[in-house]
């Protein structure tokens, strides 16, 4: 045999056993037809437009954390703050809150001097604080065994950590 026919027969041969491990891996997929995935799939939207129980509301999710002030993440924060911000997505329960450190990722925070409260909107916790310049900080809100942030109707808010960084001294 010629070196040209060896050649074009180890090709065949690579084309063939390609193509049968391709067929091999395609049939040890799921073991179904991919036809037949599709009426599933309609049946996963179906459920996402009405979910299980009946019509569910945005008041129906428990409360969740919409935004701080510090913002999460932010690395500038004006060391002489005076309060943290914690808004939340429903009202909430008065005089239920949580703040707890996360002694292993930041500064202790809770050490301002006063009691949180809510404002007057009833979804915005107040935290008073004294924070140190170019100091990182982590907050849990309704963390671990902490998860005394209710709303009116006692639900639990889901847990958020809040980490901020404080900037130089002004």
């Amino acid at each position: 045999m010629t070196t040209k026919r060896k050649l074009i027969a180890w090709a065949v041969a690579g084309l063939f056993a390609c193509g049968l491990t391709a067929t091999v891996a395609v049939a040890a997929g799921d073991g179904k037809d991919p036809v037949a995935k599709a009426p599933a799939s309609e049946k996963i939207a179906a459920k996402a437009d009405k979910p299980e129980g009946g019509d569910k509301k945005v008041t129906d999710a428990p409360p969740v954390v919409v935004k701080t002030v510090p913002a999460a993440g932010d690395e500038a924060v004006d060391p002489g703050l005076k309060e943290i911000r914690v808004t939340f997505s429903k009202e909430m329960a008065d005089k239920s809150w949580s703040w707890a450190t996360d002694t292993g990722r930041g500064a202790d925070v809770t050490s301002g001097g006063g009691k949180p409260f809510y404002d007057k909107d009833k979804k915005t916790n107040v935290l008073p604080v004294k924070l140190e310049p170019e100091t990182t900080y982590a907050v849990w809100i309704n963390g671990g065994k902490f998860n005394s942030f209710v709303d009116t109707d006692k639900t639990p808010s889901l847990p958020y950590l809040l980490v901020f960084r404080t900037g130089k001294a002004k």
